[in-house]
């Protein structure tokens, strides 16, 4: 497949992923229930990992005690598709089949297409397709992300498109950073995506930042926070998974981590009062 690339996801243990796989799967067969949105300034609710009822810890075990060395190593490889009509008789069709049969994929990322034309991104009704085909070919449940930081518009066509973090943080409203989040799992979850690589939780304190800037919510780490606790909230309280990026320190960085490798020079002081997170 063209342009396509294997995120190795060795940070993660594989009995994490089967944790998030437990969740992503107990979401999608049971039915949704609504959620209040808490008023501005409100207390936020405490974070962390939700313990997972005994029945779930039960299958993780279970499942984990009959895989092979092989599926355990392939559960922590995430593999790219573009989410477009494919016929099932292509290479394309058939490299992602091979990924979730004969690698044992943990997941999928959705992501865009380069051409002459442009930036092509998928399509909602074929991602989704293509999801509910990996997910019955798979032998364990797939977790599927994307990268919509600014809403799914990011990735597919018909996905509703948000302004930047600092575009929305500039608004000082934080049910809007809740509202971004909320819309963005509700889209990413009708098409199948579980696993939305956003929030940005850069503090962007240098001016001279080529990559973060517009991305982050800000240069004061209190208030950054504040935004980036509310879109979380957002997304997981709407059945989606959230990541809150980059390492550490990115927004105080003079180089595009694509291109080049970023280098912090900051003394312990910043960091451990937060500046640089």
């Amino acid at each position: 497949m063209k342009g396509r690339r294997v995120r190795f996801l060795v940070f993660i243990p594989v009995s994490i992923l089967f944790l998030m796989a437990y969740n992503t799967r107990s979401q999608s067969r049971s039915p949704s229930t609504k959620k209040s949105v808490v008023a501005e300034g409100a207390a936020p609710a405490k974070s962390g990992m939700r313990k997972l009822p005994p029945m779930a810890n039960a299958w993780v075990e279970t499942t984990l005690r009959k895989m092979t060395v092989d599926e355990k190593i392939g559960q922590l490889l995430f593999t790219t598709y573009h989410g477009s009509l494919t016929a099932t008789d292509t290479a394309a069709y058939q490299q992602i089949m091979h990924d979730v049969t004969n690698l044992h994929v943990g997941g999928f990322i959705n992501i865009t297409h380069g051409s002459p034309l442009g930036i092509v991104k998928s399509q909602a009704y074929p991602t989704a397709v293509l999801n509910n085909q990996l997910q019955a070919k798979s032998k364990l449940p797939l977790l599927i992300g994307a990268d919509f930081e600014r809403g799914t518009a990011m990735r597919l066509d018909e996905g509703t498109s948000f302004p930047t973090a600092m575009a929305l943080a500039a608004g000082g409203n934080l049910k809007d950073a809740y509202t971004m989040g909320k819309i963005t799992a509700l889209e990413a979850r009708a098409v199948g995506v579980h696993w939305i690589y956003a929030p940005d939780a850069d503090v962007n304190n240098n001016p001279g930042n080529p990559i973060i800037n517009t991305r982050s919510f800000g240069e004061d780490p209190e208030r950054v926070a504040k935004f980036v606790t509310e879109f979380v909230r957002g997304v997981q309280e709407n059945g989606g998974l959230a990541t809150a990026k980059h390492f550490p320190g990115h927004g105080d960085t003079a180089a595009d981590s694509h291109i080049d490798l970023p280098v912090l020079r900051a003394d312990r002081t910043p960091w451990v009062d937060g500046g640089c997170a």
